[in-house]
């Protein structure tokens, strides 16, 4: 009984450990947010980085849907993402409370950081994308929509609003103490099985007669 109590300690610990408890990373230069890396937009790993120019430059030509990394519906989610898990006071800066901190966003705006997130396109040449407001007060925070001319659009000359280019987040791969306690687990469940099949054949042998030596003399005649 202790040895299952042991056993599946190990193995769930194993499971958390090779999950791993997930934690956004922020990129910081200088003081300045530039970007971070593991951002989870529904349920997803993503990188992002904030960066200033046109959406032709920064957006494959910014003339088709397939430029732009999300839909309509994901956009939302990965805008709301800034807000929870990016956008945040904490060791590394008070990207929250100052959003004049992050990359792309200077103290000439009167409104904070938008953030788009470029996503459509229409027949007459408007490009749409969802913005994140990053304010210095947390009640007007939002996630709006932005309509702007593509593909010559440009944030350059805007102190207040900047691009987040997202990309997939490359897949992770588990520490070695993580490898260590998993395969640790793994022995100790092979272990209990080879156990359990030794107590399970012994009344038959018993019952032959046989004893350890007629055991191996048996398995030598074969």
């Amino acid at each position: 009984m202790k040895s299952k109590k042991w056993l599946s300690v190990v193995l769930i610990a194993g499971c958390y450990a090779a999950g791993g408890v997930h934690a956004v990373t922020l990129q910081v230069t200088d003081g300045i947010l530039t970007g971070a890396t593991g951002v989870n937009v529904g349920g997803k790993l993503f990188d992002v980085s904030f960066q200033d120019g046109t959406c032709a430059e920064l957006f494959s030509g910014c003339d088709a849907v397939d430029d732009f990394m999300f839909d309509d519906a994901t956009a939302f989610l990965a805008v709301q993402a800034l807000l929870d898990q990016v956008f945040v006071d904490g060791a590394s800066g008070a990207f929250d409370s100052n959003p004049y901190l992050t990359s792309g966003c200077g103290l000439g705006s009167p409104s904070g950081c938008n953030v788009i997130v470029p996503v459509g396109l229409d027949a007459n040449g408007w490009a749409r994308g969802r913005l994140t407001k990053n304010e210095i007060s947390d009640a007007s925070d939002s996630a709006l929509w932005q309509f702007f001319r593509a593909p010559d659009f440009t944030t350059a000359d805007l102190p207040g609003e900047t691009w987040a280019l997202w990309t997939p987040a490359p897949a992770s791969v588990p520490e070695a103490p993580t490898l260590v306690l998993l395969s640790g687990g793994l022995t100790a469940m092979a272990v209990v099985r080879r156990r359990r099949a030794r107590v399970r054949n012994r009344p038959y042998e018993q019952g032959l007669g046989m004893t350890q030596n007629h055991r191996i003399t048996g398995i030598g005649r074969i």
